[in-house]
C-alpha cells in the first residue's frame, strides 16, 4: 500500500514542462483514500477473513483505477503527437498499477495461507 500511496504522490502524466501528480485529480484522491483504507483493512483482518476478503476487492478497485487511468492517458497521447511535444504517463500510475497487483497477489497468498491453517 505505500508504494501505491507514494505513487500518487508522483507524475501520472506529463506533457512538455508540465506534469500532472495523482493528487490533482479526482481518480488519484480516491486511489489515495482507498489506499489508506486498505491498510487499515489488512492491519485489522489478522482477526477476521471477511475484511481480509474486503482488503482484496479494495486491492482490486486500486489496480482497476490505475489501469483505466493508465490506458486513458496512453490513449490520449497516442491520438496526439506526444513524441513531439514529450508527453507521456507518469511514473506515479505506473508504481500504482504495480503497486496495486502486488497488493491483490500478496493478500490472495495470506488469504489462501489462512484457508490451510
Amino acid at each position: 500500500m505505500a508504494v501505491i500511496i507514494i505513487g500518487t504522490l508522483l507524475p501520472w502524466a506529463s506533457i512538455a514542462i508540465f506534469t500532472v501528480n495523482g493528487t490533482q485529480t479526482a481518480d488519484g484522491k480516491l486511489l489515495l483514500v482507498v489506499a489508506i483504507g486498505t491498510a487499515f483493512l489488512v492491519a485489522a483482518s489478522a482477526r477476521s477473513t471477511g475484511l481480509l476478503v474486503l482488503a482484496v476487492l479494495a486491492g482490486l478497485g486500486c489496480g482497476a483505477i490505475s489501469v483505466i487511468d493508465l490506458v486513458h492517458i496512453t490513449r490520449v497521447l497516442d491520438s496526439t503527437d506526444s513524441d513531439a511535444i514529450g508527453g507521456s504517463a507518469g511514473v506515479g500510475l505506473w508504481l500504482d498499477a504495480l503497486g496495486s497487483a502486488v497488493l491483490v497477489g500478496a493478500l490472495i497468498k495470506r488469504w489462501s495461507d489462512t484457508k490451510r491453517a
